[in-house]
């Protein structure tokens, strides 16, 4: 898809410019005049707010979203029309519609908004907060009518700033000075006094992108002579889009870009990590509320899989098998079309990406999203890594541990996976103990625990399950963790996702020897068997080991990545460094999941994560602006 526009004077030629601009292409008459803005909120047949607007500038200049604008007198005769409109359409609320003012003075409709809008900064500046009067209907108060007032101006900065370069480039260097030239009592969505949050947010955000966007500019500037329109066309062409990997991550980014209309294509087995690496008869210890996966239109949750199936998960965390099945569920409805064939091999050739299937199809991409997941990442204990899979195994590995029935086992591990390894071994008849590097284990609240008396126990709790309350504050707005210190953000991600158990695993392991601070510093085979060395000096002998020690990511392990393109990515401590849009140093490659964590924060640990990721990699192959700050849930 190319976003853009061109003034055809010939309809003859439409025909031939279609290909250029690909599909889907929208054709409209041209009309002479400027872009006026006509926002409001309307209730019960009348306007409780109006706030009129001119368009000054835009960006893109060939047809884009405003970047300067200023409110104007409600034009006579105007209101009525309006109102005669939305009724029409049944619309109540908030709206935003825009029109071309003709020389005549006469208004044409272009575009009908019935949401809250991008510029909605100016009306509340021009004194129409058009949020809080909607608010006071709902509430069922009676909000006097209000008019923004005029000559309250707007400017979007750094749209503003793109559009100056744009002129400044085609040599009208005195125009461009104008367009910069500050002006007293500019309202900025992003810049208010007394709080820099949001003007800071948006400025890191950017950084990384100028140099890009700058040459991207030269080159459609470079491209201009193609049509006859006066300004150049800068234009975007969302190609072909791998996805790696079909689980919940891979799954909400390929909904999220179908939806877009980006042409994508899924590759893997759908859930393979859920569905045959992960123990029976788990529960997850996300709860319900943290589990939905995203798809664009909030359609596809849990709820609505109830709904639609008449099953009822188990609360307040789901059981393996309903995860399964929703998942499943939600596949069939969002990505219906999953290429069950893996990649054997990813390789950058020519600004593309190269894939080659199991079976030897090739297929070629304009940009690779890779969503595969933890499986290679298990990490293992330097004692335990010389042992034979005989002897040990990573909970990972291991789905069905009824195998063990009547065996000795040691739990190597304190977390979740460790812990709820160790009960369904007990539960399945095995003779398990657990070996637990820390003093103590950590349990989780359960689900509606009482708070602690304080001042905290007046603000509202974080929106998911993941970290404490300012850690989880944090983890739920991954643009805000982005500006957490580097230094810190390793303390952030340790108090979020740190060695813990769910309430819920502690009466099941009653029976079970916990070893606390019992570090294994040896282990070899012997006659069948693994004799363990602890740091304490005693010896132990056990059948089989389960490391439930977690995952150390490197991407760079990922065994359908070429060595040149492994080498190509700049990674931390196996991390790849991402930018917005989870794009790597390699540009049009992304990588969702566990492995953005380093960047983004440890909810993307995490299922709820995808409501995150899922439309910011959308908005990064669009090439459309990525908003300051955004939610995890």
């Amino acid at each position: 898809m190319r976003v853009g526009s061109v003034w055809v004077g010939d309809p003859e030629r439409l025909a031939g410019l279609a290909p250029l601009y690909g599909t889907p292409c929208l054709v409209e008459r041209a009309e002479d005049g400027k872009i006026v803005s006509f926002a409001g909120v309307l209730a019960d047949g009348r306007l409780l707010a109006t706030a009129v607007s001119r368009y000054v500038r835009t960006w893109y200049p060939e047809g884009g979203n405003v970047c300067f604008s200023e409110t104007i007198e409600v034009p006579s005769s105007l209101s009525e029309r309006v109102v005669a409109l939305l009724e029409a359409l049944g619309w109540q609320g908030i709206f935003e519609l825009e029109l071309i003012e003709r020389p005549d003075g006469s208004h044409a409709a272009i575009d009908l908004n019935p949401r809250l809008y991008g510029s909605l900064a100016l009306a509340i500046a021009a004194g129409a907060n058009l949020p809080a009067v909607w608010c006071e209907w709902l509430l069922g108060r009676k909000p006097r009518p209000t008019t923004a007032r005029p000559g309250v101006r707007y400017r979007w900065e750094d749209a503003d700033l793109r559009h100056a370069l744009r002129v400044a480039r085609g040599g009208e260097q005195g125009k461009a000075a104008a367009i910069l030239r500050p002006r007293r009592g500019t309202t900025h969505p992003y810049f208010v006094a007394g709080d820099p949050g949001p003007f800071v947010a948006r400025a890191i955000e950017l950084v990384p992108l100028l140099p890009k966007r700058s040459r991207a500019a030269q080159q459609g500037a470079a491209r201009a002579d193609v049509h006859d329109h006066r300004l150049p066309v800068r234009r975007r062409r969302a190609g072909e889009v791998a996805v790696i990997g079909a689980g919940p991550y891979g799954l909400a980014a390929a909904a999220h870009l179908r939806h877009a209309g980006v042409p994508v294509r899924v590759f893997g087995e759908v859930l393979e990590f859920w569905r045959h690496q992960m123990p029976e008869g788990m529960l997850l210890r996300s709860r319900k509320r943290s589990t939905h996966v995203a798809d664009p239109d909030r359609k596809l949750t849990i709820d609505h899989y109830e709904a639609a199936t008449g099953r009822t998960v188990t609360k307040p965390s789901l059981k393996l098998a309903e995860f399964i099945d929703y998942g499943l569920w939600f596949q069939e409805r969002a990505v219906p079309d999953v290429d069950r064939r893996k990649v054997r091999l990813l390789e950058r050739l020519d600004g593309c990406f190269r894939l080659e299937l199991e079976d030897g199809e090739e297929v070629t991409v304009d940009r690779a999203v890779v969503a595969a997941g933890l499986f290679p990442f298990g990490r293992r204990p330097e004692p335990f890594r010389s042992l034979p899979p005989a002897l040990v195994s990573h909970s990972a590995e291991v789905p069905d541990l009824s195998r063990f029935a009547e065996r000795r086992v040691l739990v190597v591990g304190g977390g979740q996976s460790a812990l709820e390894s160790a009960a369904l071994l007990h539960e399945a008849g095995a003779d398990v103990e657990v070996a637990i590097r820390a003093r103590e284990i950590k349990w989780l609240s359960p689900e509606g625990a009482p708070r602690r008396p304080g001042i905290r126990s007046r603000l509202p709790l974080p929106p998911t399950d993941v970290g404490g309350f300012a850690t989880g504050w944090t983890a739920a707005l991954p643009d805000l963790f982005r500006l957490v210190p580097r230094p810190l953000k390793p303390v952030v991600s340790y108090r979020c996702i740190r060695p813990a158990g769910s309430a819920w695993l502690r009466p099941r392991l009653e029976g079970v020897p916990l070893g606390m601070e019992a570090v294994a510093v040896g282990a070899q085979a012997s006659n069948g068997s693994v004799l363990i060395n602890l740091a304490d000096g005693s010896e132990r002998v056990f059948d089989h080991v389960l490391l439930g020690t977690g995952y150390e990511i490197d991407v760079r392990s990922y065994p359908f990545l070429s060595p040149e393109l492994a080498r190509q990515i700049d990674v931390e401590g196996g991390y790849p460094r991402l930018r917005a849009g989870f794009e790597s140093s390699v540009p049009g490659l992304h990588f969702l999941g566990a492995p953005a964590a380093l960047t983004f924060g440890p909810i993307m640990r995490f299922v709820v994560g995808t409501w995150y990721a899922a439309p910011s990699v959308t908005r990064r192959v669009l090439g459309r602006w990525q908003p300051p700050l955004r939610t995890a849930f």
